[in-house]
């Protein structure tokens, strides 16, 4: 998924620069269609039989399972949704702006700035997924502390063998991210409750984006790039910080 939001600009960008805006909205809503064909065709497990219960007595029975027995895992995903404002709209406003600025001949190169993410990001959820018996709640902090480097970095570089190297890094460890997330909610959270679990985070992510666009363009316009920039690399740095603070009790309890 974040190679994919990585790699569609540059797809959708050769796209209109070949074919025309109503082509392009015709095979946008052909894949649709297909997706859906193919999502109704698949076999569906059968269910016992069951009386249906509400969809709200559903995710209150999600919240007080994860009130009594999964407090700490709110509280990572808390401060995860915090760090993906952060740093949302940072990545996907202010360093295409920041690359036109600084190489405005050569437009091309943005493409190459988002491919070589999206590239770096198939390696980095590779990597999460050899990750099977590492403290992982500790290791996405850790993540987030590079990624907040990285993302400071980016309003530091002028020249495009440091830029690429430093967008490199933010495709591999914001995928060690994102895949480490996915893995905890599978090994934290009752069979029963996962669907909704991940229903949940996925529209707290998604209104993280949105706001996070909104805000970094609030800020972009009476601060600037680079101070977009560091605000961004600083919330993220503070976010990984208290992570690492909250999994250290924890820690220290399990080895005594």
């Amino acid at each position: 998924g974040y190679a994919v939001v990585m790699i569609t600009p540059v797809l959708g960008g050769m796209a209109l620069a070949r074919l025309s805006h109503i082509t392009v909205l015709a095979i946008i809503g052909f894949l649709f269609l297909g997706a859906s064909l193919v999502s109704v065709a698949l076999p569906l497990r059968r269910r016992a039989r069951q009386r249906p219960s509400p969809p709200a007595a559903d995710y209150r029975m999600l919240l007080a399972f994860m009130g009594r027995r999964r407090t700490g895992f709110l509280v990572f995903m808390g401060l995860n949704i915090v760090a993906v404002i952060a740093v949302s709209g940072a990545e996907a406003l202010v360093i295409p702006a920041q690359t036109n600025a600084l190489f405005p001949k050569d437009p091309a190169f943005l493409g190459t700035i988002l491919s070589l993410m999206a590239a770096s990001a198939v390696g980095g959820a590779l990597t999460a997924c050899l990750m099977r018996t590492w403290p992982q709640q500790f290791t996405v902090h850790v993540a987030w502390i590079a990624y907040a480097l990285s993302l400071g970095t980016v309003s530091l570089v002028d020249g495009k063998s440091l830029l690429l190297v430093t967008v490199a890094f933010l495709g591999y460890t914001g995928a060690i991210i994102d895949t480490l997330i996915t893995v905890m909610v599978q090994r934290t959270i009752a069979r029963r409750h996962r669907a909704k679990l991940f229903g949940v985070i996925s529209i707290a992510l998604h209104m993280g984006d949105v706001t996070s666009l909104w805000l970094t363009a609030v800020v972009v316009s009476a601060l600037g790039f680079a101070t977009t920039l560091q605000i961004a690399a600083g919330i993220t740095m503070a976010v990984a910080a208290a992570g690492l603070m909250s999994v250290r009790p924890e820690g220290s309890r399990r080895g005594s």
